[in-house]
């Protein structure tokens, strides 16, 4: 079984490719990002600014918590473009090797703290759903089983303690329920083992 996670497992597929592609939206957040995590320091004061849900919300819309990605936007920079090629043939390759050996695969898209917490309250230019919709599109039309969190966890009541508010980590509720859901569908889909 793979996990797929939409908050950077697109990103760290560009990354790691042979690709020269620079990100082109949005450079200045992208920018900030990096900078942001590179620092202890600053990692420090923004896990205390972001544990008080106000200040969150304007890190969440300001574009600094995987908020304003290109993956997210409802038109597409070619950057992402690019990533999302490369991530599909690189799932698609993983499948064909383990299919030629006898053994199964399938994967569980891991949602953002953000898709799950703020949903539909985004910019209009934004679709928080369209990672997910994509991987979907593409694991239906190549036959692979799958399983996305992000409708379930959009559906537990106490969504906002499912991740810790100053990363994007489960907290224990959060892996207690996808722990759940995914012994479930694993023992649905014994092939995936």
């Amino acid at each position: 079984m793979q996990a797929f996670f939409v908050g950077n497992d697109i990103y760290d597929d560009l990354a790691s490719s042979d690709t020269d592609m620079t990100f082109q939206h949005p450079l200045t957040k992208v920018r900030v990002r990096t900078l942001l995590g590179q620092s202890v320091f600053i990692q420090w004061i923004l896990t205390k600014i972001s544990s008080v849900k106000y200040f969150d919300q304007l890190l969440f819309y300001a574009g600094l918590r995987y908020s304003n990605q290109g993956i997210f936007l409802k038109d597409m920079p070619e950057t992402e473009k690019g990533a999302w090629n490369i991530s599909l043939k690189t799932i698609s390759d993983t499948r064909d090797i383990l299919t030629e050996r006898d053994i199964g695969y399938c994967v569980a898209i891991i949602p953002t703290s953000d898709q799950v917490r703020y949903g539909t309250y985004r910019n209009v230019n934004e679709d928080y759903r369209r990672p997910n919709d994509i991987l979907v599109r593409f694991f239906s039309q190549n036959e692979i089983i799958y399983l996305d969190l992000l409708p379930i966890l959009e559906q537990v009541p106490m969504k906002s303690e499912l991740y810790y508010s100053r990363d994007l980590h489960w907290t224990a509720a959060g892996h207690r329920i996808v722990a759940e859901k995914l012994a479930t569908w694993i023992a649905q889909y014994q092939m995936c083992d």
